[in-house]
């Protein structure tokens, strides 16, 4: 029975196989906000895996937790309880009512609320194409650039960016009958 409970990993370093003991608490995957977490990484790698955090974000998001809800970031995720996952959640739905500055937040005085919020995960996805989409129907430059497939920020495009197929660049021939790459023949340099 004790056999059950011990997980074998590899490392490739050490010459035999590492035995961790995690408990019978540990939970192999744990789903946040929609996002399936592996149990075996750490808190604080696991959280940017969530859509719309980054990894900055993430790191105040860390510190939040370890002052706040009181839990180790190095923890294993499959080991948080289903408290600590729900508070996490919490924590994560409402960014700016813990603390969080607002510049940080990626939808400040949002169109629809006027509020400062934070969406994650399909949300987030979401909102970006009724964004697309609102852009499109004003007929702005930057719907018009959208609905055209073209790059929308300002970014060079002469060369890069094209779709379908591609334009090469031809050189000019030297002289004529001459085979390409090769110095013309002048007139004057025939021998006499």
């Amino acid at each position: 029975m004790a056999e059950e409970k011990k997980k074998q990993h590899f490392n490739p370093n050490a010459k035999q196989a590492v035995v961790v003991d995690r408990g019978e608490n540990f939970r192999g995957i744990i789903r946040i906000l929609g996002r399936d977490l592996k149990g075996e990484v750490r808190l604080k790698r696991a959280l940017p895996r969530i859509k719309g955090l980054g990894e900055n974000l993430s790191k105040v998001v860390i510190r939040i937790i370890q002052s706040k809800l009181n839990i180790d970031p190095n923890v294993e995720v499959g080991l948080l309880s289903e408290d600590q996952v729900l508070q996490i959640e919490e924590l994560l739905r409402d960014l700016p009512k813990y603390g969080i500055p607002v510049f940080m937040l990626n939808r400040r005085m949002d169109k629809d609320s006027g509020k400062n919020i934070h969406v994650l995960t399909n949300d987030l996805i979401y909102l970006n194409k009724q964004d697309i989409d609102a852009e499109r129907t004003l007929r702005t430059y930057r719907g018009w650039r959208h609905s055209l497939g073209q790059r929308v920020r300002g970014q060079r495009n002469r060369t890069t960016g094209r779709k379908g197929l591609t334009v090469g660049v031809m050189k000019k021939l030297a002289g004529r009958g001459s085979a390409p790459g090769a110095p013309a023949a002048d007139a004057k340099d025939t021998k006499k």
